[in-house]
């Protein structure tokens, strides 16, 4: 209770590997004529923040006025990552996008409750210096608001 009395009044700024992470879930009964493999009958669809945006997301959840600064694609994925951010009340988000990447995402196919395969789309070179560039830019003014704390959450994914 004193974490979430204290992070009430906090501002965090997060930096870092935003994802998108999504969930196919189904039922297997039978296997592809094609291949071994589970055919899998999808049901339901769903996507959540991941990676430093599920720490914003976290954050936020405390109590704390959180500001996101990540880079994503130009993509609808981008859009689905900002959309799951925005409805969770996290509206202080400096989503860089970069138009040679694609917004990071993590597929999980789900059967029956058993995650049995995941799909990454993803890059993880380093950004470009542009796009590095607008980073430092915007964590430089959010610097400038003094927040209680900065999180950075590195995933390897070029941040």
């Amino acid at each position: 209770m004193k974490i979430n009395l204290r992070a009430r009044n906090s501002k965090v700024l997060v930096i870092g590997d935003a994802m998108l992470d999504a969930y196919w879930m189904g039922n297997v009964s039978r296997i592809s004529p094609e291949a071994p493999v589970p055919v899998l009958a999808v049901n339901r669809k769903t996507t959540v923040a991941g990676g430093a945006a599920n720490v914003a997301l976290n954050c936020s959840s405390l109590g704390a006025s959180v500001e996101l600064i990540a880079v994503v694609g130009a993509d609808s994925a981008a859009q689905d990552l900002q959309n799951c951010l925005t409805q969770s009340g996290i509206v202080n988000l400096a989503l860089v996008a970069d138009t040679n990447r694609p917004t990071t995402v993590k597929t999980r196919i789900v059967a029956a409750g058993q995650q049995i395969v995941r799909i990454d789309e993803e890059k993880s070179e380093p950004v470009e210096c542009d796009t590095e560039a607008q980073l430092i830019k915007h964590a430089l003014v959010a610097l400038n608001n003094k927040p209680s704390v900065v999180v950075i959450s590195d995933y390897g994914k070029g941040v």
